[in-house]
């Protein structure tokens, strides 16, 4: 089998891998649309809730995602743009300044949502910190 014949086979069987993986995401999220799309509406989107948080809406969610990314922003873009400038113009280059590009290095390749069930793990399970009730049912 010549290398394009291969580089074809290999590229066919990643593509029907990827679609296996795909579909059925595309299909949840289908589903989810099909039957939700009804329950959004304005008031919906733009109510408190009410009764128990069993009517109403989303508003103090939106807002409080909306506020948590603002805050967020705030504190780490100042902080991140500081710790870009003095590591690429100050810092000498020991191992700390090494360690420290292996660790930003490696925690972009990480997804965020591997990274915090880490260091959830870290924090509850090896700490003195008793794991949440709804983890021990």
């Amino acid at each position: 089998m010549s290398r394009q014949q291969s580089q074809k086979v290999a590229t066919a069987v990643i593509t029907l891998i990827a679609l296996i993986v795909i579909l059925p995401i595309i299909f949840v999220i289908g589903f989810l649309v099909y039957n939700g799309i009804g329950a959004i509406s304005w008031e919906f989107l733009s109510q408190p809730p009410r009764n128990g948080m069993t009517e109403g809406g989303l508003l103090p969610a939106i807002l409080g995602t909306i506020f948590l990314t603002l805050g967020t922003a705030v504190a780490a873009i100042p902080l991140g743009i500081g710790a870009a400038i003095y590591l690429a113009e100050y810092a000498s280059d020991n191992r700390l300044t090494r360690t420290i590009r292996l660790a930003i290095v490696n925690l972009a390749g990480i997804p965020p949502s591997f990274t915090a069930c880490l260091a959830w793990a870290r924090l509850c399970c090896f700490s003195t910190l008793a794991p949440p009730s709804w983890l021990a049912r």
